[in-house]
């Protein structure tokens, strides 16, 4: 289940990134959010990234897959 977690994580924090992008000088709260949102996005990156084939097993067993799934990149 975690590699589900980590891409909901993801996409939250890639939203709240969006979201706080356009007063990141404006207000304290929403620079902090921003930043906040950044290492949270950049952190399940590069542990996704390091994992890739632990996660992909992983999902595989969540949907059913017998065959092995290619790398993205």
């Amino acid at each position: 289940m975690k590699a589900i977690k980590l891409i909901t994580i993801q996409i939250i924090s890639l939203l709240a990134l969006i979201a706080s992008a356009e007063k990141l000088m404006d207000n304290i709260p929403s620079t902090i959010v921003f930043f906040a949102s950044f290492a949270a996005f950049a952190a399940a990156s590069l542990y996704i990234n390091r994992n890739e084939d632990r996660l992909l097993r992983e999902i595989n067993v969540i949907f059913g897959r017998n065959g092995k799934v290619k790398k993205c990149i």
